[in-house]
């Protein structure tokens, strides 16, 4: 889960002295030209990105960076551009020199963890998660990164921990919920698991994916009826040629529930 970082207002330029020869003062217009100009490349960019045209953003956010307008902003843009893409050394980079120039970023530590976490650097993910939640103790999104970059280690415990802090500080994170039962399933505490993944339903009553992890665990406890209802909804909620829907179907043949 990352999140893109909206630009500052840009203080206007005031001169500190009078009788500034006109050249400096042109010069300082002229400054105040490429601030605008960058910012409205800023605007672009985050348009962009919201309608999920990562190329084009990194295009505007280039432009951004060459007139040096909210150089920290426009680089942590282009670097969760270059994430959604799949370039994540290059977001890596970009989330880098972003923290350079801004080292109280929490949300770009949180996405550079993020693209850490992407390339199987769990715990280079984990501190940077870790410098989020210092920055910023309410970042229930990075608690819940966090704990799956645990999970990832295997430290379910710890894992846990963050979901659950997650959930404390958000109780409408339908993520943390599914995260925490996936670790409680991992430690043999299925009806922790389940009641977690039942949170979850009831947030997001249409989420395919938390019903078809339900249904396995309710086919683990015995609980062979409430299995067949979760598979069925697979089928209702889940796409027509999803993986997950095919599987759900051969279970409900195997059940004899078709």
């Amino acid at each position: 889960m990352r999140e893109m970082i909206s630009r500052g207002r840009t203080s206007r330029l005031v001169a500190g002295l009078l009788g500034i020869a006109l050249v400096a003062l042109a010069t300082a217009l002229f400054f105040q030209v490429r601030v605008s100009r960058g910012n409205r490349y800023h605007d672009q960019g985050r348009a962009y990105l919201q309608r999920g045209e990562y190329q084009r953003a990194i295009e505007v956010y280039n432009k951004a960076i060459e007139l040096g307008a909210n150089l920290a902003i426009a680089y942590a843009n282009r670097g969760y551009a270059y994430d959604s893409l799949g370039n994540y050394g290059q977001a890596v980079q970009d989330y880098t020199r972003a923290l350079e120039l801004d080292s109280e970023l929490a949300m770009v530590y949180n996405n550079r963890g993020f693209a850490y976490y992407s390339m199987e650097e769990y715990q280079r993910g984990i501190d940077d998660y870790s410098k989020a939640t210092e920055l910023d103790p309410g970042y229930a999104i990075a608690y819940n990164n966090r704990g799956s970059a645990y999970s990832e280690l295997q430290e379910f415990a710890k894992a846990i921990e963050d979901f659950s802090k997650a959930i404390e500080l958000n109780p409408d994170l339908v993520d943390a919920y599914g995260n925490r039962a996936r670790a409680h399933d991992n430690l043999g505490e299925l009806e922790e698991a389940i009641g977690d993944y039942s949170k979850a339903i009831e947030l997001d009553p249409d989420h395919a994916t938390i019903y078809y992890n339900r249904a396995f665990l309710y086919l683990k406890s015995g609980q062979r009826e409430k299995a067949i209802d979760d598979f069925k909804a697979v089928i209702e909620y889940g796409g027509k040629d999803d993986v997950m829907t095919f599987i759900a179907d051969n279970q409900l043949q195997l059940l004899g529930a078709k």
